[in-house]
């Protein structure tokens, strides 16, 4: 319940979808939708959403480079979103209404390109798309768990260990109603990217308070924020759905379908998820331990399942500065690009240390 700080930064355009129907002479051809991809951003305790708008320019900056499924940058878009309390949003922060905050906002916004509001006419297929630093990993990554575990819940017919904080549902289509999906919104998870991210918040009790006891600093902790658990759940569900799972929307619902090849709308069989996790080893909030942690627990969780996990040291990195000071490789992280691909050629200039 109350306001919710949630900022859209459309593309330019969206990148044409594989027609519906087709004929060799174009009569009774449906109309073409497009395809867009959507990040959600959301940065550290210290920022609100609308300071992600200093970073956006570089990123559509970027080195137009083919990339394999690759959206164009005209047309990726950017989702803000505040935590509770902060901005304009209202209410008190903690996971449970941080996702519920998150995914009302990722709903909205859906459905907001599916009925064609705006100027991009309907979109048929979003690339739905996590970035989040410190504090924000977590909760990108929270919002990235429970959607998959939903939809891995229904899959598989448990109840799921750990029930999901917020309003979207997700499940996978029984056959009967496989092929009744005309005018639906197919969204896949593309990348996670995850920068300065802590191991855990009773691992960082134990970093700044050393002398509170283990077990004492989990009894009081009323937020916690656990990364390594995320990426246990991660896989977990991800073992059940598949490494390339696809969200349908109808009818306000974000529902979960093991989508063939011949049924994507994109010219080959979706790319699997992948996980990226950027760490400075000057940090001198989040140890760059505990992002190493964090990763290292990313590849046991998600071995098997073809998830790609990538750890990148930024040396000499700090906490807040680390994304402006690494600003190549953050954008190379998030959209794929090869290591030779420095987007210091499109400017001169970098963001400023102080704005992220």
């Amino acid at each position: 319940a109350g306001a919710k700080g949630i900022f859209w930064i459309p593309p330019a355009t969206s990148v044409p979808c594989a027609s519906t129907s087709s004929s060799s002479s174009g009569i009774g051809e449906k109309e073409t939708r497009g395809r867009v991809s959507v990040w959600i951003l959301q940065g550290g305790n210290a920022m609100v959403a609308l300071d992600w708008l200093a970073f956006l320019p570089y990123l559509l900056q970027r080195p137009s480079i083919e990339v394999q499924d690759e959206v164009p940058k005209e047309a990726t878009g950017f989702l803000l979103v505040d935590y509770p309390s902060y901005g304009d949003c209202e209410g008190t922060p903690s996971p449970a209404t941080c996702g519920e905050t998150a995914e009302t906002a990722l709903l909205t916004l859906l459905e907001g390109l599916k009925e064609g509001n705006g100027s991009l006419g309907g979109v048929s297929e979003v690339e739905l798309n996590f970035f989040g630093h410190s504090i924000g990993s977590a909760s990108v990554l929270q919002l990235a768990v429970n959607l998959l575990e939903e939809a891995a819940s229904d899959s598989s017919g448990k109840e799921k260990g750990t029930p999901t904080t917020g309003t979207v549902e997700a499940r996978v289509l029984s056959e009967a109603e496989e092929g009744k999906r005309e005018g639906t919104l197919r969204v896949r998870p593309g990348r996670v990217v995850l920068v300065s991210p802590f191991s855990s918040m009773v691992d960082m009790v134990g970093t700044l308070l050393p002398f509170i006891p283990r077990p004492l600093a989990r009894r009081l902790l009323k937020h916690r924020w656990d990364n390594e658990e995320s990426m246990r759940r991660l896989g977990a569900s991800l073992k059940v759905v598949g490494n390339a799972p696809v969200l349908e929307l109808e009818k306000g619902r974000a529902e979960l379908t093991q989508a063939r090849s011949e049924e994507t709308s994109s010219s080959s069989s979706p790319s699997p998820l992948s996980v990226s996790i950027l760490h400075g080893t000057a940090d001198e909030i989040v140890p760059f331990r505990q992002g190493k942690q964090v990763f290292e627990t990313a590849q046991k969780a998600l071995e098997g399942t073809g998830v790609a996990v990538k750890f990148d040291e930024l040396p000499g990195g700090d906490h807040n500065s680390c994304i402006a000071r690494f600003i190549d490789k953050v954008v190379g992280a998030m959209f794929g690009l090869p290591s030779s691909a420095s987007f210091a050629s499109a400017s001169s200039e970098r963001p400023a240390e102080s704005s992220l």
